[in-house]
C-alpha cells in the first residue's frame, strides 16, 4: 500500500507538471521553424549565397580606383614634380585615380554569375529540406510522447485494477478464503504494473527533451503536449509507390538539388573554358602631384614655390590604353581544369542516379510499410476487443469465485499486452503516414 501512495502521488505530480503550458504538434512545428539551431545555420546558407549571388553581379561593372599619398624626402632623392634628383629636404603629395573595363572575355563573368544564381535556388532547397527534415524528427518525438502518454494512462488504469485486487485478496486471506500465493501474486502484479508505468513516464520525459532540443527550448521549462489522432481517414487511404515517386520528383526538395548540382557542374565547364579564352580590357588613369620644392619664376625674374592648387593643374598627367591577353601555355593547367570539371559533371549524373534510386527505394519501402501497418492496426484491434471482452469475462467469475486468481491474472494481462499494442502500431500508422506525405509536399 505504501508503494501504491508514493505511486499515486508520483502521477499527481507527473498530471500537475503536464498542466503548466500545453502543445500541440503545430505549435511545436512553427516555433521549431523559427527557433530551431540548425534551420538558422541553414538560413545563414542562403543569404551567404544571396551575397555571393552579388558579388557575381557586380563584377561586370567597370573597376574604379583613387589613391593619394604625402610625405617628406630627405637626402638625394627624385622630386615627383620635376623628376629630377635633388639634395634637399622638401615635403610632397600625390592624387590619382583609374579605371579598367572589361571590353571582350566578360562570358566568364557571365557563367559565373549563372552559377551564383544556382547556388542560390539550391541552397533554398537545402533549407526547405532540412525543415522537412526537422518537422518529421519533432513529429516522431511528439508521437513517442503521445505514446507514451498513452501508456502512462493504460498502466494508471491496470494499477488501480491490481490495487483493488490486492485489497479483495487481503479481506479473502484474513477471513480464510484465500492464499498467501494468491496474495503474492496480486502484490506482484502491483510490481510489474508498476514498473511498466515507470518505463513509460521515463519515455515521455525523453521524448519531451528531444522535442525541447529540436525546438531550442529551455530544458527546465515545462512542456506538455495536446494532440488528438484521426486515423479514420488513414487507414483507407491508399498511397501508390509509383504516383508517389513521380510527384516526389517535382515536390521532394533532395531531387531538386540532385539537378541543381548537374546544373552546376555544367556551368563549370563553361567558366573553365571561358578562362583559356582571350580577353581585351580598356584602361584610363589620371593623376597630378604637388612639391614644396617646386617653384615658378615671375615676370621681374624673381621666382616663389607654386601653389598647392597651381601644382595639381599643371601636373596633370593622363593614360588611356587597350590591354589583349592571350592565354597561350600555363603549363595545361586550362586543359587539365576542363577535364576536372568534365569529371565533376560525371560524378553530378551518377550522385543523381544514385540519390533517385534511393528516393525510390525509400518511397516502396515507406508505401509497403504503411499497408502492413494498417493490416497490423486492424489486427491489433480486434486483438484488443477478443482480450477486452474476455477479461470483463474473466472479472465477472473471479468476483463470483468461479475461478481462480491465476487464470483472472492470465486474463488480465492477455488484455494489458493487446491494450499497449494497439497503442504502439497505433501511432506507428500515423507516422509512417506522415513519412508518405512527407514526399508529396
Amino acid at each position: 500500500m505504501r508503494s501504491l501512495i508514493l505511486l499515486v502521488i508520483f502521477s499527481t505530480a507527473f498530471t500537475g507538471y503536464s498542466q503548466d503550458s500545453i502543445w500541440t504538434l503545430q505549435s511545436c512545428i512553427s516555433y521549431a521553424i523559427e527557433y530551431n539551431l540548425s534551420i538558422k545555420q541553414s538560413e545563414l546558407d542562403k543569404r551567404i549565397a544571396i551575397v555571393n549571388q552579388n558579388t557575381a553581379k557586380y563584377a561586370i561593372f567597370p573597376s574604379l580606383s583613387l589613391s593619394t599619398s604625402a610625405g617628406t624626402n630627405l637626402g638625394r632623392s627624385i622630386n615627383p614634380t620635376t623628376n629630377q634628383f635633388e639634395n634637399t629636404q622638401f615635403s610632397y603629395s600625390g592624387i590619382s585615380g583609374s579605371a579598367n573595363v572589361l571590353l571582350f572575355g566578360w562570358f566568364q563573368k557571365k557563367y559565373s554569375i549563372q552559377k551564383s544564381q544556382l547556388n542560390v535556388l539550391k541552397a533554398n532547397e537545402n533549407y526547405e529540406q532540412l525543415k522537412d527534415d526537422i518537422v518529421l524528427n519533432l513529429t516522431t518525438a511528439y508521437l513517442r510522447a503521445l505514446l507514451a502518454k498513452e501508456e502512462i494512462a493504460n498502466m494508471t488504469y491496470q494499477i488501480d485494477l491490481s490495487a483493488n485486487n490486492n485489497l479483495r485478496i487481503e479481506k479473502l486471506l484474513a477471513a480464510g478464503k484465500s492464499n498467501v500465493l494468491e496474495l503474492s501474486q496480486a502484490k506482484t502484479q502491483i510490481r510489474v504494473d508498476s514498473g511498466m508505468y515507470i518505463q513509460a513516464k521515463l519515455n515521455y520525459e525523453q521524448a519531451i527533451l528531444d522535442l525541447k532540443a529540436i525546438l531550442n527550448f529551455e530544458f527546465q521549462v515545462p512542456l506538455a503536449i495536446a494532440y488528438t489522432l484521426d486515423l479514420n481517414s488513414g487507414k483507407s487511404e491508399l498511397f501508390l509507390p509509383e504516383q508517389v515517386y513521380q510527384k516526389a520528383l517535382n515536390n521532394f526538395h533532395t531531387a531538386k538539388v540532385y539537378e541543381y548540382d548537374i546544373q552546376l557542374a555544367k556551368k563549370e565547364i563553361q567558366i573553365v573554358k571561358a578562362g583559356s579564352l582571350p580577353s581585351l580590357n580598356t584602361y584610363y588613369s589620371a593623376g597630378s602631384n604637388y612639391s614644396s620644392s617646386f617653384y615658378e619664376y615671375l615676370p621681374n625674374g624673381d621666382r616663389r614655390m607654386m601653389n598647392f592648387g597651381k601644382q595639381l593643374n599643371s601636373n596633370l598627367s593622363h593614360s588611356l590604353g587597350i590591354g589583349l591577353s592571350i592565354p597561350l601555355f600555363n603549363n595545361f593547367t586550362s586543359r587539365n581544369s576542363i577535364k576536372t570539371a568534365k569529371i565533376g559533371l560525371e560524378k553530378a549524373y551518377l550522385a543523381n542516379e544514385e540519390g533517385l534510386m534511393n528516393l525510390k527505394k525509400d518511397i516502396y519501402a515507406a508505401c509497403t510499410d504503411y499497408q502492413l501497418a494498417i493490416q497490423k492496426y486492424e489486427n491489433a484491434n480486434s486483438q484488443f476487443t477478443y482480450a477486452q471482452k474476455s477479461f470483463k469475462a474473466a472479472e465477472v467469475r473471479y468476483e463470483a469465485g468461479l475461478i481462480a486468481y491465476f487464470e483472472y491474472l492470465s486474463e488480465k494481462n492477455k488484455y494489458t499486452i493487446a491494450q499497449q499494442q494497439v497503442s504502439t502500431i497505433k501511432y506507428d500508422l500515423e507516422f509512417k503516414k506522415r513519412l508518405i506525405e512527407r514526399f508529396l509536399n
